[in-house]
């Protein structure tokens, strides 16, 4: 079929209005309608008709009432700051880095044995004191303060029969047949008092020993760490592990003094380590390990305190101190550990607890020196512990500030601070130093060990 020009204008138009816009767009045909392209409101209409976002067609339909499409517009947006509120908090959750707590308990055959640390509770032997600068520390045995003081006492049995007497006084003593004595019954060791006076007496004769005991205790300490003690003095006037020693297994198998490590403590002296991870050179030795539990597949050892070597004002008590730690790290029994008594059995048993910390950014732990630790250099103890860390930052205070080291690190290269008596200005220096430290004035970064 044949079509004139006009006829196929018209089928043209027809064919073209039965056709969308977007099609109608892409046609090369121009279309007299259209002749001015869209522009920016016309293009937004139709890209929000379009999406596929919920609400968008609805609001950008032209043919809704207004009404509804404010309605629309209201949901959408409160929709909208829904999403933009849990998208910010979420993003501030994750940039705090949270972190969740997960506890396993595991049963292990085969567990490494920790380090076993003692010290006897006596720094220095009495037998080296003569000779030495120490000897200020010798002072006349307690008992002979005690006999002096009671000897003008006269005991009386409880029948009234005199038990003891002042061999400094004449006459017969007194018999007491009620044995009531100022209105008070009193019995000490099945005898009696003569008197209420001889009493009060008595009582006040015990205060005054056990005050000037106490008060030279606390001298002869003062004067201990006055004296500032070196690692040499220490070592060589301290109770030796040889001497010490009575028995030792491990397992049930034999072991001697090869097998503990030694080193100085400012308040102990000479401490001894079992199964530290290194011998007396510093070189590294394999871990023991045990896979039974039980004292008998263990560490069993006897030691002698040798109690003649005592000096009562420097250890009123008798004992051993005993730590248990981990390999490469630095004990410090003044601050930890337990004493264990003369003449009983200790049994100790021991649980494995591992904490591992997430380093940084979720905690501040760390498997390194922070501080540089004075106690790698000297004992090679090269895991990181926060005391260890500690400590050095405060000896390093103490260097910087008064240009010399606390006694209670006497193991550093710098020169130890004189006494008051000798030097006042250094001492108040050390004073005000531990000072600030115990007020977190020293600035030490030293955060808790990763494991």
């Amino acid at each position: 079929m044949q079509l004139n020009g006009t006829e196929q204008q018209a089928k043209l138009f027809a064919d073209r209005a039965s056709v969308s816009p977007s099609l109608r767009s892409l046609m090369s045909v121009p279309d007299e309608r259209e002749a001015q392209p869209p522009g920016c409101l016309k293009w937004s209409e139709d890209f929000f008709k379009e999406s596929a976002c919920d609400g968008v067609p609805r609001i950008a339909d032209s043919t809704k009432g207004l009404w509804r499409r404010l309605m629309w517009s209201a949901l959408f947006l409160t929709a909208f700051g829904v999403l933009v509120s849990q998208v910010f908090v979420l993003v501030r959750f994750y940039f705090q880095y949270p972190v969740s707590i997960d506890i396993t308990y595991n049963f292990s055959k085969t567990l490494s044995f920790p380090a076993v640390t003692f010290c006897n509770l006596n720094p220095v032997r009495n037998s080296k004191i003569p000779g030495s600068r120490f000897e200020v520390l010798k002072d006349p045995r307690p008992t002979d303060t005690v006999v002096k003081d009671f000897g003008s006492f006269s005991f009386v049995s409880a029948k009234g029969t005199a038990a003891a007497s002042d061999s400094n006084k004449t006459g017969n003593s007194t018999d007491v047949g009620d044995n009531t004595f100022g209105g008070m019954d009193f019995d000490l060791g099945g005898y009696n008092y003569q008197s209420g006076a001889i009493y009060t007496s008595f009582i006040n004769a015990l205060d005054k020993v056990f005050t000037k005991t106490f008060q030279d205790e606390i001298k002869n300490k003062h004067k201990f760490e006055e004296l500032h003690p070196t690692l040499e003095e220490l070592k060589e006037m301290g109770h030796q592990l040889d001497d010490m020693l009575l028995d030792c297994t491990w397992k049930g198998l034999p072991c001697s003094t090869s097998d503990f490590v030694t080193f100085q403590n400012d308040k102990y002296g000479n401490c001894f380590t079992f199964n530290s991870g290194q011998n007396s050179s510093g070189d590294s030795l394999p871990v023991l390990s045990t896979s039974k539990p039980g004292p008998t597949h263990g560490l069993r050892f006897a030691v002698t305190l040798q109690q003649e070597e005592y000096i009562g004002s420097l250890s009123p008590i008798a004992g051993i101190r005993v730590v248990v730690h981990c390999q490469n790290v630095t004990p410090f029994p003044e601050e930890e550990g337990f004493d264990a008594a003369p003449g009983v059995s200790t049994n100790v048993g021991v649980k494995l607890i591992n904490v591992d910390r997430l380093p940084y950014p979720w905690d501040n732990c760390t498997d390194g020196n922070r501080e540089d630790s004075i106690y790698e250099e000297a004992y090679g103890h090269k895991k990181y512990s926060t005391q260890a860390c500690m400590k050095s930052c405060l000896a390093k205070a103490v260097v910087d500030r008064c240009g010399c080291t606390s006694h209670e690190f006497p193991f550093m290269k710098e020169r130890i601070c004189a006494t008051p008596a000798v030097n006042a200005t250094e001492a108040q220096c050390i004073e005000m130093v531990y000072e600030d430290y115990q007020l977190d004035q020293v600035v030490c970064d030293c955060p808790q060990a990763c494991q």
